[in-house]
């Protein structure tokens, strides 16, 4: 979830789109392009293979198949498992800059959650099915 002051609208846009495309921007201006397709590949991959973990979490409320879920969630360690090797023995610095993303996402997340006194909570579900099993 975004800060408010991200949310508000900048022409046909939000300051929150608006930023993202900037940092594209740049990191298209200081990477090699290649460096920018590795470095979203990867992302891309993590964030399917987390929104299939979630679903397997939440199977019985989505009514999704669960062999579906597992290949899913196979084949995108599969495929993160050869990017990773990849990236390490060919071009290290690019793998050197996704842990560097990723901690600093994390990093951020972490200080927004303090500075804006959130956090992010269980669904309403999972919270009444931790509340059963106590």
């Amino acid at each position: 979830m975004l800060p408010p002051r991200l949310k508000k609208e900048v022409g046909a846009t939000t300051r929150g789109l608006t930023f993202t495309a900037a940092v594209a921007i740049i990191m298209v201006c200081l990477f090699d392009l290649s460096t920018v397709a590795s470095l979203g590949s990867a992302a891309s991959l993590m964030v399917y293979m987390l929104v299939n973990l979630v679903a397997l979490k939440k199977i019985d409320a989505t009514g999704s198949r669960l062999l579906l879920l597992q290949t899913s969630v196979v084949a995108c360690l599969f495929a993160i498992t050869i990017w990773v090797t990849y990236t390490l023995l060919n071009k290290p610095q690019t793998f050197l800059i996704f842990l560097a993303f990723l901690v600093a996402s994390v990093a951020v997340e972490a200080i927004l959650q303090r500075a804006l006194k959130r956090r992010i909570l269980p669904t309403p579900d999972l919270q009444e099915k931790r509340h059963r099993e106590k």
